[in-house]
């Protein structure tokens, strides 16, 4: 996590702050209803315009939908897997 320095729990970064940390990944988590509004295809799309991070030259955006995301219980483990297999290119399986 390029931002594990933060101590805040949410935090807002801004586009410099993205530009100096260089992330290697990027996991767009969004509720389900705002990604089939706007298009899977298109929220990766949108991070063109910040071509110098690594994460957009290699085409690692991922944009996560999935419930259990945003809702803190019991699936923490499905949670885990899910970003496992998206930060490690499939390893854990998604």
């Amino acid at each position: 996590n390029v931002f594990s320095d933060l101590n805040e729990l949410y935090p807002q970064v801004s586009t410099e702050s993205l530009l100096l940390r260089q992330p290697d990944v990027i996991i767009e988590a969004q509720p389900g209803e705002r990604v089939q509004r706007v298009g899977q295809e298109q929220m990766p799309a949108d991070w063109q315009a910040l071509s110098s991070l690594p994460a957009v030259q290699n085409g690692r955006i991922t944009v996560v939908d999935e419930s259990q995301l945003f809702i803190p219980g019991p699936r923490l483990g499905q949670i885990a897997h899910i970003l496992a297999g998206i930060i490690h290119e499939g390893v854990a399986g998604e």
